[in-house]
């Protein structure tokens, strides 16, 4: 289990297995869905705003619970979290009807009910996480380092020493290795 970005490469994580092997839960984040209000504020802002600012009061629950052990977390959250929850999805379902259909606005609304389950289903054990940001700072290196290294091929290569091997035609850059870094990774 772990909160996801609604990425649909992931979604057949989430399917039935054929042989009925156990199927990770979709957990999904807060602020993947605050950051779709966020893009729409020029545009609505005071949708876009109490939107936010109800996210906030999620999170303001988390970190008021954040020092709890897994149960009482748990406890917490379906105290203090779950009627929020319950709040927003109802605000939700109204604005659903008041904006264009193929509005930013519609999509950001779609987004979380779209994924209501995911979004909610942090509430129900308190290990998991209301949002992925301590997976996307654990791979942050990586994926600034692959577009770093794009142009370099390895921690050396880059450097004022570097000899190009015989193979290489000259005046070829590094586009050879820009091509094999993007094929693999």
């Amino acid at each position: 289990m772990g909160p996801e970005d609604a990425y649909r490469g992931y979604a057949h994580l989430f399917k039935p297995k054929a042989d009925g092997a156990p199927v990770p839960k979709e957990v999904g984040c807060w602020a993947h869905a605050r950051r779709k209000f966020v893009e729409v504020q020029a545009s609505d802002p005071l949708r876009s705003c109490t939107m936010v600012a109800m996210i906030r009061r999620l999170y303001e629950v988390e970190a008021q619970g954040r020092d709890l052990d897994a149960e009482s977390r748990r406890a917490w959250r379906q105290e203090k979290a779950v009627p929020r929850l319950g709040r927003i999805k109802a605000w939700l379902e109204e604005q659903q009807g008041q904006v264009l259909p193929k509005s930013p606005r519609r999509e950001a609304i779609g987004y979380c009910l779209g994924h209501w389950a995911a979004l909610t289903e942090y509430v129900k054990d308190g290990d998991l996480a209301i949002g992925n940001h301590a997976a996307e700072n654990a791979i942050r290196p990586i994926v600034l380092g692959r577009k770093n290294w794009l142009f370099a091929g390895s921690d050396k290569g880059g450097g004022p020493g570097r000899r190009r091997p015989a193979w290489w035609p000259r005046g070829s850059g590094t586009a050879w290795i820009r091509l094999r870094i993007s094929r693999t990774c």
